[in-house]
């Protein structure tokens, strides 16, 4: 098997130092054939063809995802000489893309005699090919979808239409940039979209950084009660992550989950319990703990998303949506969790959950139990620069908690 040197360069800094040739007929480099072939899920291979009148000694791929920072390189082996054909296989089961998003590329070539050529970029979007998809686009909504009939693709427009009116009106944020939500009518459909790892209860994912949405919902009547909700919920991932996306660090995880949750509606039956449950035997988790990723434990997760959802329905009753908006406003220059919130509301994450508890019934947080508040900077991104990956309902939970809970079938991410 070949091995391939991989490195990343944030930035285009180092390309913008040392103008290159661009290949053309007249130059020393020449380039017969340039093209790319897409294997999804699987691989995507690129493949050039050069010659020159002195030996080729090195080629570069250069590639990077449409609105990232980050650019990535690759040396492939090949046979030096005065012609070459070159090939790269990027592993996409190993370094996992998304369906849907756009990739620009480019070679760089040298010959020995230190001539250096880069070849115009390439842009195309890396498709689910094992499909026939139809299409939709309404305003900042594109759907794809090839189970069901149009009026199916409507009617899943519309709810995410409906989303967005909903996150305007009850949050004040709004969609920045087109999202494209990609609908796969069976689940293992939907897997083999996924990277290899993905848990086979898993029905939805958002990546927030490329405002893709990936969900399967069957083409029945019954599908149409689970997009109702899932959409929502991702849909406000990515549109909170537009809102407040900063090199400096996440909103709190209980905020992130709790507005995604308010965006499907009514808290079902199944929270609730378990929320009142919680209160009655003293057994809420601090807002501090809340702030990073939530327990594995499927009651506990289940728990996680109540409190967060119960918590942001508290702030939008008591304070407002321009106090929400305004908070968002604030993580989005960079803040801590503290405060972000002492700046908006005049209280600590410690007094937010004090204040929540007493409007549930329920006991003061006990102060030896809620431990420090989680490591924050404001020098470090908190997500991957190159894929965001929304984090729904009990991503990673599995069945176990679709089954503790009783809540849904499947599990958001």
């Amino acid at each position: 098997m070949k091995k391939w040197t991989l490195l990343v360069v944030f930035g285009l800094a180092l390309f913008l130092i040392f103008p290159i040739a661009t290949a053309s007929a007249e130059e020393p480099i020449s380039v017969a054939a340039n093209s790319y072939q897409n294997e999804f899920p699987s691989q995507i291979k690129f493949k050039l063809e050069a010659s020159s009148d002195q030996e080729i000694t090195r080629v570069s791929l250069y590639y990077r995802m449409r609105g990232s920072a980050v650019l990535t390189y690759a040396y492939p082996k090949f046979d030096k000489g005065n012609s070459v054909s070159v090939e790269y296989v990027w592993n996409t089961q190993r370094k996992y893309i998304p369906p849907g998003v756009e990739l620009r590329y480019y070679w760089q070539i040298e010959n020995a005699a230190g001539t250096k050529i880069r070849t115009a970029p390439v842009s195309f979007v890396i498709e689910d090919t094992r499909f026939k998809w139809q299409n939709i686009t309404e305003d900042n909504i594109s759907l794809f979808w090839y189970g069901g009939d149009q009026a199916f693709g409507r009617r899943l427009v519309g709810i995410a239409q409906q989303a967005l009116d909903k996150l305007g009106q009850d949050i004040g944020i709004t969609v920045q940039e087109p999202v494209k939500l990609f609908i796969y009518a069976t689940q293992r459909d939907f897997l083999g979209a996924l990277e290899p790892k993905a848990q086979e209860w898993t029905g939805g994912r958002s990546f927030s950084s490329q405002a893709i949405i990936a969900l399967m919902v069957e083409p029945t009547g019954e599908g149409i009660p689970w997009a109702a909700r899932a959409i929502p919920h991702e849909l406000s991932h990515v549109v909170t992550y537009q809102a407040i996306k900063n090199p400096y660090g996440d909103i709190p995880h209980w905020l992130d989950e709790g507005l995604a949750m308010h965006a499907e509606g009514e808290a079902e039956l199944g929270y609730t319990r378990v929320l009142d449950r919680a209160i009655r035997q003293n057994r809420l988790i601090s807002l501090k703990s809340l702030a990073s990723n939530f327990p594995a434990d499927p009651e506990q997760a289940t728990l996680s998303y109540a409190q967060s959802q119960s918590v942001v329905e508290y702030i939008l009753d008591q304070y407002g949506r321009d106090k929400m908006s305004e908070l968002l406003a604030v993580f989005r220059e960079g803040s801590t969790y503290d405060d972000a919130l002492l700046a908006v509301f005049g209280i600590d994450v410690a007094g937010l959950d004090a204040e929540w508890r007493a409007s549930v019934g329920a006991a003061p947080p006990p102060q030896s139990k809620t431990g420090p508040a989680p490591a924050q900077t404001r020098s470090q991104p908190a997500q991957s620069p190159q894929l965001c990956t929304g984090v729904g309902i009990g991503l990673g939970l599995g069945a176990t908690l679709a089954a503790a809970a009783k809540v849904l079938p499947l599990v958001l991410g």
